[in-house]
């Protein structure tokens, strides 16, 4: 019996509860694992990609714990804490002549519609229990003005902590 895996399963609640219309509905966007295919952004029918990575390496963070130790012990307690962070990709192309600021709103609706599905469903994934940890800004502009098509990129770190 096959796992899934924690990108596989929040893809497919993004896919199952996306709540967005034409042309940003979900037969218009193509929902993935890995890394964006360039080939897919120029599909006719395809108006944005969101793929979900990770696990990515997160910072270890070292806690001192003097609980229980004698004064001037060189090494009190440690406590090991590390987070698993996982980075949902959206990626909208902009078609070639086109300037205005539709794409641009496109991209900031789907990345809201993202970050809402991942905060009502967080409680409802069953490959594992998580917690997820959204940041306030909702999402980081890297867009890739320069490729061909221009491509208007946010991506949306979450960090996912296991409890029991």
């Amino acid at each position: 019996m096959a796992t899934t895996t924690i990108p596989e399963e929040i893809i497919a609640s993004l896919a199952t509860n996306w709540g967005l219309l034409t042309p940003l509905d979900a037969g218009h966007l193509h929902f993935d694992v890995g890394w964006v295919d360039r080939k897919q952004l120029r599909a006719t029918n395809v108006n944005a990609q969101i793929i979900v990575s990770g696990p990515i390496a997160s910072p270890i963070r070292y806690f001192g714990s003097d609980l229980g130790v004698a004064p001037g012990t060189l090494l009190p307690g440690l406590v090991l804490m590390s987070f698993h962070r996982y980075v949902v990709n959206v990626w909208v192309p902009i078609p070639p002549g086109d300037e205005t600021d539709t794409w641009r709103d496109y991209a900031e609706q789907i990345r809201y519609e993202v970050v809402r599905i991942l905060n009502e469903e967080r409680t409802n994934f069953t490959c594992t229990k998580i917690a997820f940890e959204i940041p306030l800004d909702e999402g980081v502009a890297h867009h890739e003005m320069d490729a061909s098509p221009r491509i208007l990129r946010y991506e949306i770190t979450f960090q996912v902590n296991h409890v029991s």
